[in-house]
């Protein structure tokens, strides 16, 4: 039976983390400053407000608190010697994310990019890598909608603990996905939000490969979105839920029928955890790691670092 630490219990830990984990048969501790946040259903378990009362107990952590943290976090825990498991965007730096990994000579640096683990994303990379439809010319992602997370601190909301806001939160993901998909050098060609404070609700971003795939990305806190991801080939027109994968639609002369049904969170969840926990003894090819994500983590700080004024909203 594993032990795992949960560090921060907000709502992902409550939905997802905490399910997934009692699923595959772990034994669960939680900890957060926050003790309001530890909620009668998880009594359970045991609880501090201080994660390192569990360091010599666990077999490894997940990182599920602000942004700013997880650094430091994950550092302290690897120095122990134990694994992490660290939630998107991993860390809010490149010097950072780097820095984590290192650690991978000797320990488990999982990245909470699930997205990769979706059966109908992995299809649609090999799509893309065997030119199926023909060679690939424009993708558009537009992502966000009214902002309805139940967030349980105020942390999310300032600039030196998230980061920044659509980009490195929801944006992150996106991102994520595209170098998955893609598998090749993405380039930033323009960049703009909406911020005055350093968390932005709206932004755009404009993006060119290496192949000369031209990229679009819109994300939103403020408004309803498609929530898809639109990809144009030469022979096909496809589009996808960004979130879950599953198909909104497909136009192609071709016969094809590869696709899956949409696949729900909690098997998401799982699905990454079991990857994660099985590392721990074997070899696990499908883990998504801090070196896979460091790619995302240069682009959004590349992203802010040349940001323009967003007057379209």
């Amino acid at each position: 039976m594993k032990k795992i630490l949960i560090v921060g219990c907000g709502a992902i830990t409550q939905q997802h983390h905490i399910p997934a984990l009692e699923k595959l048969g772990c034994k669960i501790y939680l900890s957060d400053l926050n003790p309001e946040v530890f909620l009668k259903q998880n009594a359970k378990f045991p609880f501090s407000n201080d994660y390192k009362d569990f360091i010599d107990v666990i077999d490894g952590a997940l990182i599920a608190t602000n942004h700013s943290s997880h650094f430091f976090i994950s550092e302290t825990i690897l120095k122990s010697g134990k694994h992490v498991l660290v939630e998107k965007p991993i860390t809010i730096n490149t010097i950072d994310c780097e820095k984590l990994i290192t650690f991978e000579k000797n320990n488990i640096v999982g990245a909470g990019y699930f997205r990769r683990y979706i059966e109908n994303f992995i299809i649609l990379k090999n799509i893309i890598k065997e030119e199926t439809f023909g060679r690939i010319k424009k993708i558009e992602i537009n992502e966000g909608g009214v902002y309805s997370w139940p967030a349980m601190s105020n942390s999310f909301w300032k600039k030196d603990s998230a980061g920044g806001g659509v980009l490195i939160d929801t944006g992150s993901h996106s991102i994520d996905l595209l170098f998955f998909l893609l598998n090749e050098e993405i380039n930033l060609i323009s960049y703009f939000d909406d911020s005055i404070d350093g968390i932005e609700a709206n932004s755009e971003i404009n993006l060119k490969t290496k192949s000369n795939i031209s990229i679009n990305v819109a994300l939103s806190r403020t408004r309803p979105t498609k929530n898809e991801i639109f990809l144009e080939f030469e022979d096909a027109k496809i589009s996808l839920n960004v979130a879950n994968g599953s198909l909104n639609n497909i136009i192609s002369e071709k016969n094809f029928n590869s696709f899956t049904e949409m696949e729900y969170p909690d098997d998401i969840f799982i699905k990454q955890v079991k990857y994660w926990t099985n590392s721990f003894e074997l070899s696990e090819n499908q883990l998504v790691k801090a070196s896979d994500a460091l790619k995302t983590v240069k682009l959004i700080e590349e992203c802010y670092e040349n940001k323009e004024r967003l007057i379209k909203w």
